[in-house]
């Protein structure tokens, strides 16, 4: 994994690996004063040898970093940020992440802790079948997801419509919760173009219902924030992962479509009969493997939703701390 230059005169693509199928994860470095790193990679030890080497070869280290801008909280975007600081000599750099996402790498592990409990919460709550649960055994899913980010002491907090000054001209923070509920997008205005994370990704889902475990429909969240990208749906992206996107209503559009086709299917397979979360997933997405079943089931539970919401047919029911879906016809 090389250096790669972007559509953006300054801007460099560094590809850093992560433990998780999605593969690696975009950072990006912009020259310049302030020397700014967009999202940094897991705390991994590959991470770290990946980073520190292709920051070399553009002549810094990580003490030339004077700022980090973060995407979202997510360990894979944000994990090495305590790694980076601890590295950097006297003249820390300012971590810039919006407040709704700020407590992932304040409270590292108390987070994970939370976090890990609420996997086994909405695999329980969806009914998925006991033989499942060893996989998603909280000390087993704290112990391998903690380790990959550590807490730092403290954060600039950021705001929808903050402007931060770096080596291309200021960028335009704005608020696209969904994804998570701290997500951001750094627009450039001057030349069109937007830093993403992973709010727009070119060819892969943007995993849109992540947040369940804030007791908030993230995927209703997610289509407002695609809504408010109109405005610059025109700009290029640099996306969290993979590939760049030409323009950015390009891929608004197909996610819009997306999000309609599975909300008529999800209609489509609620009948008279009851049927837990687990269920409808199964039919909605197949036979997912293990791995993938927390977000299997989190984005049907929020279709599921949604649909409660804009229909009086749809009921959902609670028994013994397992919901169930069915639909009452006239």
């Amino acid at each position: 994994m090389m250096i790669e230059t972007t559509e953006l005169s300054g801007v460099y693509k560094i590809s850093v690996p992560t433990p998780f199928p999605v593969g690696a994860v975009n950072c990006y470095v912009i020259e310049g004063e302030p020397l700014t790193l967009i999202d940094v990679g897991p705390k991994t030890e590959e991470a770290v040898v990946t980073l520190r080497n292709r920051l070399d070869l553009l002549g810094f280290d990580f003490s030339d970093i004077e700022q980090i801008l973060i995407t979202h909280g997510h360990i894979d975007h944000a994990g090495l940020t305590a790694s980076i600081l601890e590295n950097s000599g006297a003249a820390k750099p300012v971590i810039r992440i919006h407040s709704r996402d700020a407590e992932r790498i304040l409270d590292n592990d108390g987070y994970i802790n939370r976090r890990m409990k609420a996997y086994l919460d909405i695999v329980k709550s969806s009914g998925v079948p006991n033989e499942f649960y060893s996989y998603y055994n909280h000390e087993r899913l704290v112990r391998y997801f903690s380790p990959l980010g550590a807490s730092v002491k403290s954060v600039t907090n950021i705001s929808h419509g903050d402007t931060i000054e770096t080596g291309i001209g200021f960028l335009e923070v704005h608020h696209t919760p969904g994804h998570s509920m701290g997500s951001v997008c750094y627009l450039h205005h001057e030349s069109n173009t937007m830093f993403s994370g992973d709010t727009l990704l070119k060819d892969i889902s943007s995993n849109p219902s992540l947040s369940f475990d804030e007791n908030e429909l993230s995927l209703s969240f997610y289509l407002r924030s695609l809504e408010s990208l109109q405005p610059w749906d025109h700009y290029t992206v640099l996306p969290g992962h993979r590939h760049s996107i030409d323009k950015a209503s390009q891929r608004i559009e197909e996610l819009q479509r997306d999000y309609h086709q599975k909300r008529d299917v999800v209609l489509g397979l609620i009948d008279t009969s009851p049927h837990t979360v687990y269920q409808v997933s199964r039919m909605l997405f197949g036979e997912y493997p293990v791995e993938s079943m927390v977000l299997a089931l989190a984005e049907t539970r929020d279709y599921i939703r949604i649909l409660e919401k804009d229909r009086t047919d749809i009921i959902i029911n609670e028994v013994n701390g397992v919901y169930t879906v069915s639909r009452t016809y006239v």
